[in-house]
């Protein structure tokens, strides 16, 4: 059975990322910190804790001590701690793989810290995977769905569905080494992927809905 880590794992994109994992027959571990320990981060928890080839890890990601070679890593913590993805980038071991999903805005701070884990990756050497994205929303993103609401009366197509979002990752993980971009990302460089959503703003926002209701219904949520 192939095995993943998620750094970030019980986060809005990572608990995604970790069920579309599980339901194509991997084995996943889950690291998060949960730094705010809410009801919703313990509710998912508790959901995924129900399928046997789920093993939540309950520390900070620069705490995880890496042993395997040839593991695979998705980093989809926040983007904006710098620091934090560039030590454990440098704790990778020789021939581990990292796909780090870029979804931080500022196009300076993103293009600094992507170059930086390229020469890491040269340097070690680790296989590494950069996906840009555009924003994604859905349950458990903190876009309100006022938000998304007014996003989809503007048009605007920077924004991605988290299920047509997790479909790319896991897609973009047969890829070559490299950095991929998802058309409507504002990418400046890197391969760009086919992007032809399954989802539309307006579908998308109704999933969102009701996938919201029933999160709240099931789990007994005010």
């Amino acid at each position: 059975m192939k095995k993943l880590t998620v750094i970030g794992g019980l986060g809005f994109i990572g608990s995604h990322v970790c069920a579309k994992f599980l339901d194509e027959g991997w084995e996943v571990n889950a690291v998060d910190h949960m730094a705010e320990k809410t009801q919703e981060k313990q509710m998912i928890e508790m959901n995924m804790g129900r399928n046997a080839h789920f093993t939540f890890i309950h520390k900070n990601v620069n705490e995880v001590r890496l042993s395997n070679e040839n593991a695979v890593y998705v980093y989809v913590a926040d983007n904006e701690k710098k620091e934090e993805v560039l030590a454990f980038a440098s704790s990778l071991n020789h021939h581990d793989r990292l796909l780090y999903l870029s979804t931080t805005r500022g196009s300076e701070l993103r293009t600094s810290l992507e170059e930086e884990l390229q020469a890491l990756a040269r340097s070690k050497p680790f296989g590494l995977l950069i996906l840009r994205s555009p924003q994604a929303y859905g349950l458990h993103s903190n876009l309100a769905l006022t938000h998304i609401d007014e996003q989809v009366k503007q048009g605007n197509s920077d924004l991605i569905y988290i299920n047509d979002l997790v479909d790319y990752v896991y897609a973009v993980m047969e890829k070559e080494n490299g950095m991929y971009s998802l058309e409507g990302s504002e990418q400046e460089n890197g391969d760009s992927l086919p992007f032809s959503p399954k989802w539309t703003l307006e579908e998308g926002l109704r999933a969102y809905r009701e996938a919201e209701k029933k999160w709240i219904r099931q789990n007994d949520l005010k």
